[in-house]
């Protein structure tokens, strides 16, 4: 299990779509992107068929603050707004 950061205003709203007493941030999140660990390709199903490399791989200078700021975008989309 990985720790994230996030800001007061984003865990209240997560927290507030809590079900029931006890959920997890983890399965509170599953529920709202709709994300199923079984949907996700395991490590060796990858190893398995090699893929192509690129020549040059671009990496994000901080991945952790990238995927909060994915978060907040999608919890902030209309698309989301409108389930």
């Amino acid at each position: 299990m990985k720790t994230i950061e996030v800001d007061d205003e984003l865990y209240s709203y997560i927290a507030s779509h809590t079900k029931h007493i006890g959920e997890s941030a983890s399965d509170i999140l599953r529920r709202m992107l709709k994300f199923s660990a079984t949907t996700q390709p395991t490590a060796s199903a990858v190893k398995g068929t090699p893929a192509a490399q690129p020549v040059a791989e671009a990496k994000p200078v901080n991945p952790v603050k990238d995927k909060v700021r994915a978060m907040r975008e999608l919890l902030l989309s209309d698309e989301y707004a409108e389930q």
